[in-house]
């Protein structure tokens, strides 16, 4: 996602990175491996997940309808960079070292998985202005979740985040190449001034930086909210509809506490990257495997494979949902068989003296 041969306005030039020894060689070589078991295995776990809850999505009505088809069109964006995307110049870059040669176009899947990273972005920038006008502004939500509406919140993500990388596809402000030392992998390299500097800003800083905007003002309201709550004087009693009311507001403010969750464990695995290598550019130089596999590989791969567990953990219709959908045909045959056996062993009250009766008239 950054640059891979150093921090993301190009502080560190390819040159000074020096080639592997053949004690280095060795040395990689007894780590490569455990490397890529375990980041590989978190591409699948995060793979599965997402799997899992989409077709959750699908199975739920609540959960593909409203404003939750943007939080399937994310889960959408995260399936393609965790089964497509990482898994891609996992296993390109495990095969630069163990010694094979790199045979793919890096221009072109860079942008691809460049691209997808920054309309994850974009698209959770969508989502958060959606949980904002939900709770800030209810009296405009329905025309939010327009059909319109959303697909707009869809398509720009996607218009964003290739255009900003297409100058990059054609050698503007940076590239996407080859990067040969102290291996071999795919990287993007940004010029630090001018287009370089602008894109680092509008792809990641500019709607991490909005989402938090946002986030801090809905718990600024959330916050004054209770607090004004708790000092009046007489609670009044609220009307079945306000109650309604209430009920979904409530559910509005359990996917905002999901989201805000999600975003801060993001910012965690997506920010130390460009702000330690831009403060300490030295440290790709003197540790180049350990920078390159695990900070800017499996650390940014971790930002996507815990969102899955964040759903299941803090959202009740998600857990509702996958145990719905896992359990729906044992459940069902389950019930299917229990309701005739009860029906073939209920014993009926009988009246002994009506059996006696008709048994002696038929005598």
């Amino acid at each position: 996602m950054f640059n891979l041969t150093g921090s993301p306005n190009g502080y560190v030039n390819n040159s000074e990175i020096q080639p592997l020894t053949n004690r280095t060689e060795e040395q990689v070589g007894t780590t490569a491996t455990a490397w890529f078991v375990f980041s590989i295995t978190c591409c699948i776990i995060g793979t599965g997940l997402l799997m899992l809850l989409l077709l959750t999505s699908f199975h739920v009505k609540r959960l593909h309808s409203g404003s939750n088809v943007l939080v399937v069109h994310i889960m959408l964006i995260e399936l393609i960079i965790c089964g497509i995307g990482f898994p891609m110049t996992l296993i390109t870059t495990y095969r630069s070292l163990t010694g094979f040669h790199v045979q793919i176009n890096c221009n072109i899947s860079e942008l691809f998985f460049v691209t997808t990273i920054n309309t994850e972005f974009w698209a959770s920038l969508s989502l958060a202005i959606n949980r904002f006008v939900a709770l800030a502004l209810p009296h405009s939500y329905q025309r939010i979740i327009s059909k319109a509406v959303l697909t707009v919140m869809i398509f720009v993500p996607w218009v964003l985040g290739l255009s900003l990388n297409l100058p990059l596809y054609f050698g503007i402000g940076g590239r996407f190449f080859l990067q040969t030392v102290p291996f071999e992998t795919c990287t993007t390299d940004l010029v630090p001034s001018g287009y370089g500097n602008a894109w680092v800003a509008l792809a990641i800083f500019l709607p991490i930086g909005l989402i938090g905007l946002i986030y801090v003002v809905l718990g600024m309201g959330w916050i004054a909210r209770k607090f004004w709550r708790r000092n009046a004087l007489v609670a009044p009693i609220a009307p079945a509809s306000r109650r309604g009311n209430i009920a979904v507001n409530a559910r509005r403010a359990l996917l905002v506490r999901m989201l805000v969750v999600t975003y801060l464990w993001h910012c965690l695995c997506f920010l130390p990257p460009p702000i330690l290598l831009s403060s300490f550019p030295w440290l790709v130089v003197r540790y180049p495997t350990l920078v390159v596999l695990w900070l800017l590989k499996t650390v940014l791969l971790c930002g996507y494979i815990v969102s899955p567990f964040i759903f299941l953990a803090l959202n009740s219709d998600y857990q509702k949902g996958v145990k719905s959908l896992l359990n729906i045909r044992p459940g069902g045959m389950h019930e299917a068989r229990s309701r005739p056996s009860t029906r073939r062993f209920r014993i009926p009250n009988i009246n002994i003296a009506v059996v006696s009766a008709l048994v002696s008239s038929r005598k």
